[in-house]
């Protein structure tokens, strides 16, 4: 019996590469995502392949999403979440409505798919749940800050639900591409008021006009599991070979800046006045009081 998944953000990317690879690999698929009218008509040519509104930022429209599925296909076996976007521009630049929309869709939009179909994998103890997040989360880049920030949340949040899910027999899995030709800067809201940012513009602008991501194309979901059943929690990094070494390189040199300031929390400090903590009785009864 063929398996069946929901993917969120399926109008281009990662997400419409997904279709065609859970497709090609006989699962029954729900392409969700914003703007049905964006989705690639050559969905209408696979088998067992339904498309659907979803925003994740609006729960209605997930539980609406999750009910079609049922109607279509019965049990649910996996969730992907591939929906969320960026942003450029300067920390200096960026307005807090802006950064808080981007949350809204990166990290409260997965707070909300993921809450919407727990409840039904939990009760079978059975079920996938997939995240796509960002090499980003790892390290950060001019102009892109507010994206990086957002992705670091979603990967401690499914860190978190990795632990809470393992005793209830729900499998989790944290994707983290890097460099896949999609067009993800061709999507990305752009905000700048100073020309000193425009070279970021351009190699943005380069990366967009390079070959998209195609059901034609090499695609970047091979590795993932076939089955649900298949795997247990884990990270999965899709990133190219300069990703993981940016990510390996930025993990070194944050562990050398451990180091280095190491000796300071071997001397522990009386925030009260400032001076070497000294552990003694009276120290000692006044931390318990604290």
């Amino acid at each position: 019996m063929s398996k069946t998944i929901l993917i969120a953000g399926t109008s281009s990317g990662l997400g419409e590469a997904a279709v065609f690879e859970y497709a090609h690999r006989g699962w029954n698929v729900v392409a969700a995502m914003r703007n049905v009218a964006a989705a690639n008509p050559r969905f209408a040519e696979l088998q067992k392949v339904v498309v659907t509104h979803i925003d994740v930022t609006d729960r209605p429209s997930i539980d609406a999403a999750l009910a079609l599925t049922g109607e279509k296909f019965g049990q649910l076996d996996a969730l992907l979440n591939v929906a969320g976007y960026g942003q450029v521009g300067a920390i200096e630049e960026v307005t807090p409505a802006e950064l808080r929309a981007e949350y809204e869709t990166n990290v409260v939009g997965v707070l909300n798919v993921v809450q919407a179909v727990l409840p039904q994998f939990r009760a079978r103890r059975g079920g996938h749940i997939l995240v796509v997040g960002s090499m980003s989360a790892h390290l950060s880049f001019p102009t892109m800050t507010v994206y990086a920030s957002s992705k670091a949340a979603v990967r401690s949040l499914v860190e978190g639900l990795q632990m809470e899910c393992e005793p209830l027999g729900v499998k989790i899995t944290l994707v983290e591409p890097a460099g896949y030709m999609t067009k993800f800067f061709d999507n990305v809201k752009k905000r700048y008021a100073h020309g000193r940012l425009r070279r970021y513009l351009r190699q943005d602008a380069t990366q967009s006009s390079t070959p998209h991501t195609s059901a034609t194309s090499p695609s970047p979901w091979a590795p993932l599991p076939t089955s649900p059943e298949s795997t247990s929690h884990h990270s999965i990094s899709l990133s190219t070979t300069d990703g993981l070494t940016w990510v390996r390189d930025t993990q070194a040199a944050r562990l050398a800046e451990y180091a280095k300031w190491e000796h300071i929390t071997k001397k522990p400090i009386d925030f009260a006045t400032g001076a070497p903590w000294r552990r003694d009785k009276n120290n000692a009864r006044a931390a318990g009081q604290r």
